[in-house]
């Protein structure tokens, strides 16, 4: 993801856990180099808006976080990340994308696949994104994997795949 002339790049490392970069897009002059995001984090998923990168990232089977990480300071990480969902439920397929400024989820849940709305609260770097709707998607529980865009026109396009080999 790219935003303000830098570019964020999250991995997941052998060493364990995530871990992430970020280099000035202009000159590929490194800002942070391979640092530590999170020990246990995997499935890592950046969006760029509000002169920061959002990390998505699933911090256990049940639970996604969500860490900041500000253009103004990209070597300084909040203490915690923001816990977006912690349903019980044993997925982890999910994906994001941006919605005008703020990031659309579409998430595997214990329900079925959903898309949720977000909205940013800014408060200096202390920043809080909020869940403000959800739509369901499908009934189905054992999907697999999801990719979800938003075109030109606002439509939201959803594809997934279940543990049939069925893909939507």
């Amino acid at each position: 993801a790219s935003i303000d002339g830098l570019e964020c790049t999250v991995y997941e490392d052998s060493r364990g856990g995530l871990r992430y970069s970020v280099t000035d897009s202009d000159t590929g002059a490194s800002v942070v180099d391979d640092v530590q995001l999170d020990i246990s984090g995997f499935k890592p998923k950046v969006v760029a808006c509000h002169n920061m990168f959002c990390v998505f990232y699933m911090d256990s089977i049940q639970t996604m976080v969500v860490q900041f990480i500000h253009t103004a300071h990209p070597d300084i990480l909040p203490r915690l990340p923001q816990i977006m969902f912690r349903d019980g439920y044993g997925s982890n397929a999910y994906d994001v994308c941006l919605y005008q400024t703020h990031p659309v989820i579409v998430m595997q849940t214990d329900v079925g696949l959903k898309i949720y709305n977000t909205h940013f609260t800014f408060s200096g770097f202390n920043t809080q994104l909020n869940i403000i709707g959800s739509h369901e998607v499908d009934v189905s529980t054992d999907i697999q994997c999801v990719a979800v865009t938003v075109d030109s026109l606002n439509t939201f396009w959803v594809g997934y795949a279940d543990n049939v080999s069925n893909t939507v």
